[in-house]
């Protein structure tokens, strides 16, 4: 026992002196010595002799260091990059840009990653990178605890990161801006893009695809998720988006896919919107729109469905709002929480429910015209939709009757008398009045002189007086 103990004592002493020889050559960064960077390519230093051609081919790869910025930048020209380790890492804990010019490639043949860095990584420019791990992660960071450790894909009109086990693998947070990124990962129990922190997408297009058993797509472990502005297609096992926190889509396009049986297509931790004109299609097994503290779709269009299970389900309250397209095999929240429907003003939005399209009808008084509160809907097919009223007639008397819905809307219509009757002509006697010829509705009790109703008279016009006796022709008869 005594010895157990000794030997365990030993290797943490040696662990504790490893670790500390590691961090000091981690933070031993001189400012402009770039040699003591400790960055690498293809294996090969990066020194102040080196720099402006790393690689010894004319300076496909050059570093410079900005003083200001504190940080180190990789310039890659048309570069191609394959080596059997990783192929561009940095060991100091110093920001590492990358900067894209032309077509470039990066591929590393054994179980390591592409591109490995420790503090904050920005890649941009206006060239392309194509990135192949065949044993490990695309980009992958270590934080030292020093500081942020984020990854930044700025302005790239195209980045390819493809993994074995992540595409995309960053302990910290990653922004996408301005950039079409596509990201995969074939090997099981991993994500095509995963970050510990927060995912924001703005005015982007991002692919990802995860093949392997039980990957994910996009997935924040300790984040949020934000899409602007953007188009996502993510085609994962399990979830294609997954946050600890909050997931908000807003002004975006997203075609999402989770294939396994038993997951969700979008797990938002905390609240789920969508919002701003986008345009959702998502379907899994499980609910393919799940929000654990809310869900909001508000003037958006919405497509979910979930083969085992309702499309659309929160543990919090559930909104709709506004311009909205919604179709969904079912709509629902846990008990004890609201599900409230508010069309946009001046304008209508229909409830629907069925067991398909062809036969869902109108539910409780639908269409709505101001916010209602309703239950939740089980059925195979449900709709939210603006209505627009149409068909049926409107007459003197009343507005016409929606042939969807039933409701009466507008107004009537003062010209179409659907119940004129015409009233001949009597001619008056010297014992009774008589009257015109004259036309008559009975729904709204005017007289018209002429079969159009163009011409609108009283009742008094209508008659004819008694017509007197002929004094001349009876002083006549009188002398007979």
């Amino acid at each position: 026992m005594r010895r157990a103990r000794r030997l365990r004592t030993i290797g943490l002493t040696f662990l504790m002196t490893a670790l500390l020889i590691s961090v000091l050559s981690v933070q031993a960064f001189a400012a402009g010595d770039i040699g003591t960077a400790y960055l690498s390519v293809a294996g090969k230093s990066v020194t102040e002799a080196t720099k402006d051609d790393i690689l010894g081919d004319g300076g496909s790869v050059r570093a410079a260091y900005d003083e200001d910025a504190n940080q180190v930048t990789l310039t890659l020209t048309n570069a191609n990059i394959t080596y059997k380790s990783v192929a561009i890492n940095i060991n100091a804990n110093i920001p590492l840009g990358i900067e894209l010019v032309g077509e470039n490639y990066i591929s590393a043949s054994g179980s390591r990653e592409c591109i490995s860095y420790r503090n904050n990584l920005t890649i941009q420019g206006s060239g392309t990178l194509e990135l192949n791990s065949a044993g490990s992660n695309a980009i992958v960071n270590s934080a030292t605890g020093d500081g942020p450790s984020n990854l930044v894909i700025s302005g790239v009109p195209s980045l390819t990161a493809n993994g074995l086990y992540l595409g995309i693998n960053i302990v910290g947070g990653v922004c996408i801006e301005n950039s079409t990124v596509t990201v995969t990962c074939t090997e099981s129990y991993n994500s095509a893009l995963q970050a510990t922190q927060d995912i924001e997408i703005s005015d982007s297009s991002v692919f990802a695809t995860a093949s392997g058993s039980s990957t994910y797509g996009i997935q924040s472990q300790s984040g949020s998720i934000s899409i602007s502005g953007s188009q996502v297609i993510v085609n994962s096992t399990v979830m294609a988006l997954s946050s600890y926190s909050d997931l908000t889509i807003n002004d975006s396009t997203l075609e999402l896919t989770a294939s396994q049986q038993y997951n969700n297509c979008v797990l938002a931790g905390g609240t789920l919107t969508i919002e701003n004109g986008s345009d959702v299609t998502a379907t899994s097994s499980y609910p393919a729109l799940y929000g654990a503290t809310g869900l909001t779709i508000a003037d958006s269009r919405v497509r979910a469905t979930a083969t085992d299970d309702i499309g659309i389900w929160t543990r919090g309250n559930l909104s709709v709002s506004g311009d909205v397209d919604i179709v969904s095999n079912g709509i629902a929240m846990a008990d004890g929480c609201t599900f409230t429907v508010t069309p946009a003003a001046g304008s209508l939005l229909e409830v629907k429910a069925g067991t398909s399209q062809m036969d869902a009808k109108h539910i409780a008084d639908s269409p709505f015209a101001e916010q209602v509160t309703l239950s939740r809907i089980n059925d195979a097919y449900c709709s939210i939709k603006p209505h627009q009223h149409a068909g049926g007639t409107a007459t003197c008397v009343a507005a016409a009757i929606c042939s969807d819905c039933g409701q009466s809307y507008g107004t009537p219509d003062a010209t179409n008398h659907v119940a004129l009757n015409a009233v001949a002509e009597k001619p008056a006697t010297c014992t009774e009045p008589g009257s015109i010829a004259y036309w008559y509705c009975a729904d709204c009790g005017k007289y018209f002189r002429d079969e159009a109703c163009t011409e609108e008279i009283a009742q008094a016009d209508t008659e004819l007086a008694v017509t007197p006796h002929n004094a001349v022709k009876t002083a006549e008869k009188l002398a007979d």
